[in-house]
């Protein structure tokens, strides 16, 4: 996200009991609407690992970490629903692993991996709907990688985390497509700000240049 859409001066880092991996494509890596990052600034608990760097292997030290049970939140043919019942049955910390790329890249990570053969697949419950307006899904039900990592969290850890992770994207969201000139300022969760509007209106990139930018 370009600097004067930044979100960071509003993040209130928020604590969880569940370690979150980001498994990021180096394609994502450098995307300003990947939502991973966000996940990462705002979790203390959370942070993003990039598969695919030439001559740079995956970190896996820990997907088999005994102390933690390990989850990777991919809808395979064999994977469980997350819910209190299946949590239930192994009481150690989750360390949930998410993959944060295309579906043809997410799937060779849950295949190829190692350090993943016995991860259990989980798929969240179904009904969500997706307010992430800043790419196009192939499947009308897919989340992003925020928004599927939240209502995770709301099951295995805590639901009262939901309005402050819900409120972050949705400034994150609105500020993006603002940017595009496809929101107006008034209809900006948590408004703009003068400072912004002048930027917006001041660039050498101009509105088009700067929408150009955002969607990259």
């Amino acid at each position: 996200m370009l600097e004067p859409l930044c979100v960071c001066a509003l993040v209130t880092p928020l604590a969880s009991r569940t370690h979150v991996i980001c498994v990021l494509h180096k394609m994502e890596e450098v995307k300003p609407t990947n939502t991973g990052h966000l996940l990462a600034m705002i979790l203390e608990n959370a942070e993003c690992r990039v598969r695919g760097e030439r001559g740079q292997a995956l970190d896996t030290h820990d997907f088999e970490d005994p102390a933690r049970r390990t989850l990777l939140l991919f809808p395979s043919e064999d994977a469980r629903v997350l819910s209190p019942e299946l949590l239930a049955e192994d009481a150690r910390p989750v360390r949930l692993i998410v993959p944060d790329a295309t579906w043809k890249q997410a799937s060779r990570l849950a295949r190829k991996v190692d350090a993943l053969k016995h991860a259990e697949r989980v798929v969240l419950p179904p009904g969500q709907v997706s307010e992430y307006r800043l790419r196009r899904h192939a499947r009308p039900d897919a989340l992003c990688t925020y928004e599927a990592v939240v209502e995770a969290l709301c099951i295995i850890d805590d639901p009262a985390l939901r309005e402050p992770l819900e409120q972050l994207f949705r400034v994150f969201v609105d500020r993006t497509l603002w940017s595009r000139g496809e929101l107006k300022a008034s209809e900006v969760t948590g408004g703009i700000t003068t400072e912004v509007a002048q930027w917006k209106n001041c660039s050498p990139l101009g509105a088009r240049g700067a929408a150009r930018i955002a969607r990259n």
